[in-house]
């Protein structure tokens, strides 16, 4: 009998044997997340794990090409980009100690 999608992709990539579920995750568009391990004992991949997509009608979802998009970054971007500015404001202080925090800033274009 033929192999499925879903068993093809659940073998392990080295030594071409079914790998243990470990985990299985759903996500908000409804597909799931499966965790295969290794558990041959004479795989050079023993204990390697590796993640399958599926879409919600249980097919394996195919990796799409091209660049991979991430979300926008949050607040905390901001406050991890002052936390720079202000260490970079101070190791000025620590080279130019005659200059006031005005000047420095200036000096940095703020």
């Amino acid at each position: 009998m033929a192999e499925t999608t879903f068993e093809e992709a659940q073998r392990c990539t080295f030594c071409q044997m079914p790998c243990k579920t470990v985990n299985v995750q759903r996500m908000p568009q409804g597909g799931k997340l499966h965790t295969f391990q290794c558990e041959n004992e004479r795989c050079v991949d023993k204990g390697g794990r590796r993640i399958v997509q599926t879409n919600p009608d249980g097919s394996v979802a195919h990796r799409q090409p091209g660049p991979k998009t991430f979300e926008p970054l949050n607040h905390f971007a901001d406050v991890a980009q002052r936390a720079r500015d202000e260490l970079r404001l101070i190791e000025l202080e620590s080279l130019h100690p005659t200059l006031t925090r005005a000047e420095l800033m200036r000096m940095l274009g703020g």
